[in-house]
């Protein structure tokens, strides 16, 4: 019963994106993360100077859901499913980073619901991973996750997230397909030669 996950950070920086198609298929999970301060109303005035990567005459927001539109495209395109009944792509969840600066619940649901408005007739969202987190004795379904980078596992929102990530991954079909004996061989040979 046990399961292994290994991460890769794929980098959001513009000069790994000729390499980032090598390590995506569709036996994956992918944590898009985007930075919450660009996509908050206001976010120039709110934010000043937090934008160094967003070109001069763009609004952050503009440039935020371009980059996230970027790599829902990239899921789709080199993850879409091998067999007749597969899914059109790999699971995927949203993470919104800097929630000590971006802590208001209005906000959170104003991000989800722009997320939401924009791709929500994205090909790949029906395999976003939505966070079904408790806030109170309501119930708060977002889009996303958002994450305190400064509190790191101590967030409640990171233990969602991984428990989002887990109950994806264990849903995947491949997860519990069965393989010949003589891969597990293969494998303990490569692992010796590493």
């Amino acid at each position: 019963d046990s399961l292994i996950l290994e991460g890769w950070d794929l980098g959001g920086q513009p000069i790994f994106t000729a390499l980032h198609h090598l390590y995506m298929t569709r036996y994956s999970l992918f944590c898009v993360l985007f930075d919450m301060r660009q996509l908050v109303p206001n976010a120039e005035e709110r934010f000043p100077g937090a934008f160094p990567g967003v070109p001069v005459g763009v609004s952050p927001r503009k440039h935020a859901l371009g980059v996230l539109r970027f790599w829902l495209n990239s899921i789709v395109a080199h993850t879409v499913g091998t067999e007749q009944d597969d899914e059109l792509c790999a699971p995927f969840v949203l993470v919104g980073t800097h929630k000590d600066m971006v802590d208001s619940a209005q906000d959170h649901m104003e991000i989800s619901t722009l997320l939401h408005e924009t791709f929500g007739s994205h090909p790949a969202w029906p395999n976003l991973q939505r966070n079904r987190a408790q806030a109170g004795a309501q119930k708060n379904m977002m889009w996303f996750f958002p994450i305190d980078n400064l509190a790191g596992p101590r967030d409640p929102a990171f233990g969602a997230l991984l428990a989002a990530v887990e109950t994806a991954v264990r849903q995947e079909k491949y997860v519990n397909r069965r393989v010949p004996i003589t891969w597990y061989e293969l494998y303990d040979r490569l692992q010796a030669i590493l």
